[in-house]
């Protein structure tokens, strides 16, 4: 009966195998291995009794083949395939007794096994029916390596023997493998004279209750590689035992509200834990096939751990894994609300209950740094006779900056009273747990005093089966700490007007993190930020967009309006620290005039027109005249040199000025110019400050003077005299003169004036662009070329760019020292557009913007001379002429030369411009010429004849023939009373014109008599200079 039993059993099992890799979607309601415990009942086996595996208490029959005993009446004994009787023939035995070795076992008593890895113990019994004196020798595969002298009585006396050999632990040692074998002997020796002798194999196997040093392939029971940090807390969710699901295959859901109160959920994370999985392992998967899903999701793809362990050891149970899952479910973890667990199972695999790890944000909580073991170790303190501590062993190295708390928690299944300790750094804690079978339970422990950066950890299991799953270890750091120790404007201790203001405040926090940093303006928020700050000192600018108007409470010196600036620091929205200030309300001169309360300039801007030029002279940084000069004297030369045909029409003297400090308005100075005193000659002067500081009350500016009357070829001389309580710096003075040129070309002068002081890397945090703006308007009518001039004093070099048009001049000046006053020039002829933008770009630190001109050359107006070609019949004297004239006007009294047939003759030109010659010209035709200011017209005259003349026909026997000649109309006249001559065969005759401009001519008959008949003759006809040629026909 009791082997039909175990034949039963054996089915069982099999057919559970079977159905995991034929039928996975079917459930065995009726599976019996409900949880670990049905396990640990079987394997706690009470040695005094020599109970095996598998075997129940009144049942001592094998469950396996290979287990047969060869005494019936002991059924403890492994099977005889691993048990080599002892040797009769070389058997030894004390003359009239007896001594035998009866029994030889390993450690796990189901079989004979070797654990690699360690040591062995096995337990000898000897049966004697003597008492008397022996050496007991343990031999394995030959080799003494254990040896004990006893004093045997009469009976069964059980001994432990210890084999120190250590083995390898390899892939031959796994259950199922093609295990190596351990000859194991043990010999009965008396005096030195071998008794008796048994021998038994074992297999070599790890035994994998002895923790995962022990097993292969060896790890790590957890892995501590993981840790995060949260500004909050730390939440764990674990159900209880009713959540337990036994081996089976099918599904399970779990539900659970978590509870944050309105924290913000940063990491989540699954721990699904199990045991007794009967997955195959040649379905390629070593784990459970489990399709999990959180809040109806499948989170299969989001497996960031995993871990298993089996015992090793036993036909059935050595082959069922325990085993951990880590989910991240962060994005799925909904706070305050349900939140549900569904494992479907395809194959049979028993469920802990699931365990839920949540770190979330917590506004003004301390900081945690929280690290994760993740991992499991399978543990049993049984099969250990050698008492070795059954323990899994970690280090986990940690921070302790700032450390003011340490909480240690450590999960673990079916962990039954007084079933483990916990030991941190040597500090053990005993009796940790209170479950059954069934719970997944948690064990929390303040390890604060005991904390250190590097920390030993140990899971030791004391007596039965204990399953160690997932630890976290929570540090808590000290409360986060935010002070405001500086607040700071862009210039010490003043707001700008006219602009936004930039306010720097220097925060220390002891945490990286992003805070919550605001900018009050009068109790008002003006600016929000987060940030993030270093556990350091930080340095942070916040802007103030408030644009405050610019008025005369804004000038230094005067009673300022004032801002309170306070700067806050929150998490979140709890308030950690804040701090003020109270400045007063000014203007940034250097940002340009723009930002800047007006002062009282006397403007002056020169546009005129000359036929010259513009002549500059700047003195050197030597002629600079320091402040502390007081009531100098200082004499200056200036050199202008004309060109030829040249003479001044404007001139121009430009004092400019810094540091000014006199009381009541600009500078005072006595001055003369080439002897003369030009004090009250002042046309223009401008001024600007700072407005900043103790030098804010000074003035930069610049004072110009009309010397036009006195201006001089050659050499010019200046001299200047600081009135008393004139307290001002002297840049090197300007000379600037305007000539016109004979003959010169047209040139517009424009003279943009103006004094301003920039500055673009002094207080402005902002990044303000510095620049003065400007429009030139100028006629480009006929434009020639054009040329610009830049003025700056302190023009040293980086300090600013100009630009014309959008053309930028980069880096422009060149000055050596402060003292220096230049002028920059450029051809800007293909620039130059009617209305122009010109700009002065600071781009270092001070520098003083002065005066600008614009030259504009116009091209010499263009003359035409306009004249037609003549036809003029002969005598009518008629007259070529040309009109002159320029850009479309008509030039009177302007001198023409003509050239007609050779000869030169001079006309001037009337009021409309036209100039001519009267010609008086033979018949013909001519080329005649007009010539004015290099520009030269050329035409064509014809002269017409005024004969007119006929071809006559006359017979050889007439007697005579009159021939009628006339002359035309002239000027619409006749020409009446004037000698025609006709010529004929040599014959010259005269005639006179009547009242109508005819002439008749006879020829008489001596003449025509002299002509041969049938010939032709020319006769000419003849007007003073005007000749016709006619044909005579002479007939029979």
């Amino acid at each position: 009966m009791k082997k039909y039993s175990l034949l039963l059993i054996f089915i069982f099992f099999m057919m559970i195998s079977l159905s995991c890799v034929v039928a996975q979607d079917s459930v065995n309601t009726n599976d019996t291995f409900q949880n670990i415990d049905d396990m640990a009942v079987t394997e706690e086996i009470d040695n005094s009794k020599d109970y095996y595996i598998g075997l129940s208490e009144n049942d001592n029959s094998s469950i396996n083949s290979n287990i047969i005993t060869d005494d019936i009446s002991s059924s403890d004994e492994p099977s005889s395939k691993n048990t080599l009787s002892s040797d009769s023939s070389s058997e030894k035995q004390t003359q009239g007794s007896a001594v035998s070795v009866s029994k030889i076992s390993t450690e796990y008593p189901a079989d004979y096994i070797c654990f690699p890895g360690t040591f062995n113990v096995l337990t000898v019994t000897i049966n004697s029916d003597v008492e008397d004196n022996f050496t007991i020798k343990l031999l394995a595969d030959n080799q003494v390596v254990d040896s004990l002298d006893v004093q045997l009585t009469a009976g069964n006396q059980k001994f432990k023997l210890n084999d120190p050999t250590i083995r390898p632990i390899d892939e031959t040692t796994v259950r199922g493998a093609d295990n190596k074998k351990v000859n194991y002997t043990v010999q009965i020796y008396q005096m030195d004279t071998l008794i008796t002798q048994n021998s038994i194999i074992a297999d070599v196997m790890y035994n994998g209750y002895l923790g995962k040093d022990y097993a292969y392939p060896k790890s790590e029971s957890w892995d501590w590689s993981y840790s995060t940090s949260v500004k909050g807390d730390v939440v764990f969710y674990s159900f209880n035992s009713n959540t337990y699901s036994g081996a089976s295959t099918g599904s399970r859901s779990e539900s659970f509200n978590l509870r944050l109160s309105g924290g913000k959920i940063t990491e989540s994370y699954l721990y699904i834990l199990y045991n007794w999985d009967h997955t195959p392992d040649d379905l390629n998967n070593r784990f459970p096939l489990l399709d999990v899903s959180f809040n109806n999701v499948d989170i299969s793809d989001r497996l960031l751990w995993s871990s298993l362990d089996l015992a090793n050891m036993g036909s059935t149970w050595g082959a069922l894994k325990y085993g951990l899952l880590g989910y991240n479910i962060t994005d799925l973890t909904r706070p305050d609300k349900q939140n549900t667990i569904v494992v479907n199972r395809g194959c049979s695999t028993a469920l802990y209950s699931s365990s839920v790890v949540t770190l979330y944000e917590k506004p003004g909580a301390s900081y945690k740094n929280v690290y994760f073991g993740n991992g499991m170790d399978l543990l049993y303190n049984d099969y250990n006779d050698g008492n070795r501590p059954i323990k899994a062993d970690s280090k986990v190295d940690i921070s302790m900056d700032k450390v003011t708390e340490a909480m240690w928690y450590v999960f673990a299944g079916s962990a039954h009273s007084r079933d483990a300790n916990l030991v941190f750094n040597n500090h053990t804690f005993e009796n940790v747990y209170d479950g059954n079978s069934e719970t997944m339970d948690m064990y929390q422990a303040n390890v604060t005093s005991i904390i250190k950066e590097s920390n030993n950890i140990s899971f030791v299991a004391t007596t039965t089966t204990v399953v160690a799953f997932h630890q976290l270890l929570v540090t808590t750091l000290e409360d986060t700490k935010v002070t405001v120790s500086k607040i700071a404007t862009e210039y010490s201790n003043t707001a700008y007007a006219g602009t936004n203001n930039v306010i720097t405040a220097s925060i220390n926090a002891n945490y990286d993190g992003n805070y919550i940093v605001k900018l009050l303006a009068d109790g008002n928020i003006v600016s929000t930020q987060t940030m993030k700050l270093k556990d350091s000192l930080n340095e942070i600018s916040l802007i103030d967009p408030t644009v405050r108007v610019i008025d005369e409470s804004t000038l230094a010196g005067a009673i300022n309006n004032h801002v309170t600036y306070t700067v806050e620091v929150y998490d979140e929205n709890v308030l950690l620290a804040k701090s003020n200030i109270t400045v007063p309300i000014r203007y940034n001169g250097y940002l340009n005039k723009d930002f800047a309360y007006p002062t009282d300039d006397l403007e002056f801007n020169l546009n005129t027109t000359v036929t010259g030029n513009v002549l500059i002279d700047v003195l050197g940084a030597d002629a600079y005249f320091g402040s502390d000069e007081l009531a100098a004297n200082k004499s200056y030369e200036f050199t202008l040199n004309l060109p030829k045909n040249s003479v001044f029409v404007n001139g121009l003297l430009y004092i400019s000025y810094n540091y000014d400090k006199t009381p009541a308005g600009f500078p005072v100075f006595n001055m003369t110019f080439n002897n003369v005193d030009i004090s009250n000659r002042i046309v223009g002067k401008y001024r600007d400050k700072t407005n900043l500081g103790s030098y804010g009350l000074s003035w930069y500016g610049v004072i110009i003077y009309d010397v036009s009357d006195l201006i001089k070829d050659g050499s010019n001389s200046l001299d200047l005299i600081k009135v008393n309580g004139t307290y001002a710096a002297l840049y090197p003075p300007a000379l600037i003169g305007l000539y016109n040129e004979s003959d010169g070309n047209l040139k517009n002068i424009y003279i943009k004036n103006g004094a301003d002081i920039l500055s673009k890397t002094s207080y402005n945090k902002a990044d303000r662009s510095v620049n003065i703006t400007d429009n030139i308007n100028v006629n480009i009518d006929k434009l020639k070329s054009a040329k610009w001039y830049v003025f700056a004093a302190n023009a040293k070099d980086n300090l600013a760019d100009l630009t014309f048009n959008d053309n930028v001049y980069s880096n422009v000046w060149s000055g050596d020292n402060a003292h220096s006053l230049q002028y920059f020039s450029s051809d800007v002829t293909s620039l130059i557009k009617g209305s122009n933008t010109v700009g002065f770009i600071s781009t270092g630190g001070g520098i003083l913007a002065l005066q600008q001109i614009l030259v504009v050359e116009k091209s010499k107006p263009k003359v035409v001379l306009t004249a037609k070609d003549v036809t003029m019949l002969y005598t009518s004297n008629q007259y070529y002429s040309v009109k002159v004239t320029q850009d479309g006007k008509a030039l009177a009294g302007k001198t023409v030369k003509f050239t007609v047939n050779g000869k030169v003759v001079s006309a001037n030109t009337d009021k409309n411009g036209v100039a001519k010659v009267k010609l008086s010209l033979n018949p013909g035709k001519y080329t005649v010429s007009a010539s004015y200011d290099g520009i030269k017209v050329t035409n064509n005259v014809k002269v017409n004849s005024i004969i007119k003349a006929s071809n006559k026909k006359v017979k050889k026997s007439a007697k005579k023939l009159k021939i009628k000649v006339s002359l035309k109309k002239v000027n619409g006249k006749y020409l009446k009373g004037k000698t025609l001559k006709l010529k004929i065969n040599g014959k010259t005759l005269k005639a006179k014109t009547n009242k109508k401009g005819v002439a008749t001519f006879t020829i008489k008959k001596n003449i025509l008599k002299k002509l041969k008949a049938g010939k032709k003759y020319t006769y000419k006809v003849t007007y003073s200079k005007d000749t016709v040629s006619k044909k005579l026909t002479v007939k029979k």
